[in-house]
């Protein structure tokens, strides 16, 4: 699948790309230069390829060369309580339904050359329109350095809503090279959630 997207600042004309088999040591190591070496490493990614539910998707040149990429899937309120480190009844809330679908944003990416262009927007919008009529909600745990969220503005923009702050959320990582801990992952990390009015 190709669809264009066209990037401000002269980069040109960039496309989605599904990630395939051929192209894991490529997807590895993007993740592993964009939010910390070993948080994706190639055998998981080659175990959510062909996952139901799960999207991982290449921001790629014309030329093919990936320059970001943008991983979801969909999950129910049990195992995002999981991964946020919350009560399940802390995000009951999200959605007057018992058990909503749940599109979690689980990560996003983009290499230093082509940031600073809206792209982290384009690909939020791209995963809005993924969820369309399939899920109830969009949610995402979002890195929190040093007291402030990289992805605030763009997720505000888009019409998310901050629920609450998890502390130490990857510290569980052992194996988990961080760009700016030394050691193990201490960082934090703010939930948002965004409502999608699916169909009953």
């Amino acid at each position: 699948m190709k669809l264009p997207v066209i990037a401000p600042g002269g980069c040109g004309a960039l496309y989605f790309e599904k990630l395939t088999a051929a192209r894991l040591d490529e997807a590895s190591a993007l993740c592993d230069r964009c939010v910390g070496k070993n948080l994706y490493p190639r055998a998981y990614l080659a175990s959510i390829v062909d996952k139901q539910g799960h999207c991982f998707y290449l921001l790629v040149t014309p030329r093919r060369k990936a320059v970001g990429y943008i991983y979801f899937f969909l999950t129910g309120l049990e195992e995002m309580a999981a991964l946020a480190r919350l009560p399940r009844e802390q995000l009951a809330g999200i959605s007057p339904k018992e058990n909503p679908v749940i599109g979690n944003l689980q990560s996003i990416g983009v290499v230093e050359a082509h940031r600073h262009r809206r792209l982290s927007e384009k690909l939020v919008c791209f995963y809005l329109e993924r969820l369309q009529n399939t899920a109830d909600v969009a949610f995402g745990v979002f890195w929190k350095i040093g007291g402030h969220v990289p992805m605030e503005k763009t997720l505000q923009a888009s019409g998310f809503i901050h629920l609450a702050d998890a502390h130490r959320v990857w510290y569980h990582r052992r194996d988990l090279i961080c760009p700016f801990c030394p050691g193990r992952c201490r960082c934090d990390a703010a939930i948002y959630y965004k409502p999608l009015g699916r169909r009953p």
